[in-house]
């Protein structure tokens, strides 16, 4: 059973201290009543105890030493914070040790304050509960996996319902490195056999766990591997690596790419952090045989998993029977929303703006050949188009694009907010230019030149800002995109006059684009 928190309210700040099997972690967090988790402050101590418990059973006087030490810094900072609720859990290493209750006892001395030991279920709810805010799916069932140092979590379920099923399985990379790598580079055979324990285990998980087409998988293994492929393919790490795909072709490839690595080798790896390394050639390894067994084609990396799970319960948002609110069905526009708060604008203005522009693409995007799934990256680029006035009008589409690419932007993948901040940006000025650094991680940039061309007719459209030009309907025809437009109080002369900025469209679409001013009353 997950232990319900306090009755802390919404919108509240909440600290959790999360006692792993590979780092200690310690993270201070806003969660609004909306479910956005905002970090306020974050630390972690590496300390590998999973490793010990692998290689002896318990966690010898050094190891304890430095957890007690660890935790007595990470309660140090969650307290510099005014938080309504405080939260220690342990999880893997602690709760399979051996010495399991002396170093319980330890820790809690440093700290005065008591501390939870996870279950392997619980940690495999929590690890859903965390993902359903960062990541955006389908309404069917989900998996979510979550491996860490000690364990991997499996949990399937619905973003209605939660996690009907869940299991832990014995498989963190700590545990399995200390296990069966001795060498550096660890030899085929360590590594045979490695994989060997990973299919045994593979093939007790339960049919409950294999039905599902939406694989979500968090954990610093899986996040290293997406920081990897984005600094490999783009030369540096965006913001964030959340929503980011991964195929199993890929994660084999990798498998069989990093098995032979000395340490050395993988600290020179791009995106790849020092505290990573020792352990992620297995990390691999244990994943890509886990997909093998699973047929798993494809899995989607969250940033978020178990910590924020665990605050998002703090804050009332996970219900006493583990049902998920319904305030954590859709995660980008949660973020969107919450972009505003951070930064007010004309939000009349930007709403306006944001409805001509999913009407205009509904009536190109089957004549294009653009599919549905660019919706979200429009509205969302509509809609922040001029976040950038909150800090000053002058440059702001440079200034909105920065707050893009840096912000928390859950539900979008790297390329998704790249693309959102080239719509920002080029909204006004030129059309997309190679020196706009996000410009060159977006994928299929014909469709987002086209994305921004409607975003500039549409904000051309509200230039007066006063929300009363209206799109009749949109023809296409081989040689011009036409808009029907309702001029609403303008005078449609004025209208005509405006420079509706159709430029970036008319050559994205290779048409010419009209807008037809109607007359007032008109109804086509």
């Amino acid at each position: 059973m997950l232990n319900p928190a306090d009755d802390a309210p919404l919108g509240t700040t909440v600290a959790i201290i999360d006692l792993g099997s590979t780092s200690f972690h310690a993270l201070v967090c806003e969660v609004d009543a909306d479910g956005f988790v905002l970090p306020l402050a974050r630390d972690r101590d590496t300390l590998h105890l999973g490793g010990a418990v692998g290689r002896t059973g318990g966690i010898d006087p050094d190891h304890l030493a430095q957890a007690v030490q660890s935790i007595g810094r990470l309660h140090h900072l969650a307290s510099q914070l005014p938080t309504t609720h405080l939260r220690v859990v342990a999880t893997s290493a602690i709760r399979d040790a051996s010495n399991s209750a002396e170093v319980l006892d330890a820790l809690e001395q440093r700290i005065s304050h008591p501390i939870q030991v996870l279950s392997g279920a619980d940690e495999a709810r929590y690890a859903f509960f965390g993902q359903l805010g960062a990541v955006t799916g389908g309404r069917g069932p989900r998996l979510a996996m979550d491996i860490g140092g000690g364990s991997l979590e499996l949990a399937v379920g619905t973003p209605q319902l939660g996690p009907s099923h869940v299991l832990s399985l014995p498989l963190g990379a700590s545990r399995m490195a200390s296990r069966f790598v001795a060498h550096d580079p660890g030899t085929p055979a360590e590594f045979d056999a490695l994989r060997a324990e990973v299919a045994r285990i593979c093939e007790t998980i339960p049919e409950a766990f294999r039905s599902s087409d939406h694989i979500v998988c968090s954990g610093g293994t899986t996040r290293a591997i997406a920081r990897y492929y984005a600094a490999d393919r783009w030369g540096d790490v965006p913001a964030s690596v959340n929503q980011t795909v991964i195929s199993r072709k890929s994660l084999a490839k990798l498998d069989a790419r990093w098995q032979g690595t000395t340490r050395k080798q993988r600290l020179r790896l791009p995106g790849v952090e020092e505290r990573r390394v020792d352990v992620l050639a297995v990390g691999v390894a244990v994943l890509n045989e886990l997909c093998a067994s699973l047929d798993i084609k494809t899995l989607i990396v969250s940033d978020h998993g178990m910590r924020e799970g665990l605050a998002l319960e703090a804050a009332g948002l996970i219900s006493a029977d583990g049902a998920p609110s319904p305030a954590l069905a859709d995660p980008r526009a949660t973020g969107v929303e919450h972009l505003h708060r951070q930064f007010p604008t004309d939000r009349a203005h930007g709403d306006h703006v944001a409805r001509l522009a999913m009407e205009i693409f509904s009536g190109v995007a089957k004549p294009l050949g653009i599919k549905r799934s660019w919706r979200h990256v429009l509205w969302a680029g509509a809609q922040l188009h001029d976040i950038g006035t909150a800090l000053h009008l002058s440059g702001h589409h440079r200034h909105g694009a920065y707050l893009v690419e840096n912000a928390l932007l859950p539900g979008f993948s790297p390329s998704d907010i790249a693309a959102i901040a080239s719509i920002v940006r080029f909204h006004k000025g030129s059309g997309p230019k190679t020196s706009f650094p996000a410009w060159t991680r977006v994928e299929q940039q014909r469709i987002v030149e086209q994305l921004i061309g409607i975003v500039r007719v549409a904000d051309a459209l509200d230039r007066n800002r006063t929300q009363k030009v209206e799109l009749s309907r949109v023809t296409v025809s081989h040689a011009r995109i036409t808009l029907h437009v309702h001029p609403g109080e303008l005078d449609t002369e004025v209208l005509a006059d405006l420079d509706l900025k159709t430029d970036v469209l008319a050559r994205a679409c290779d048409r010419e684009v009209v807008v037809k001013i109607l007359e007032p009353g008109a109804l086509h």
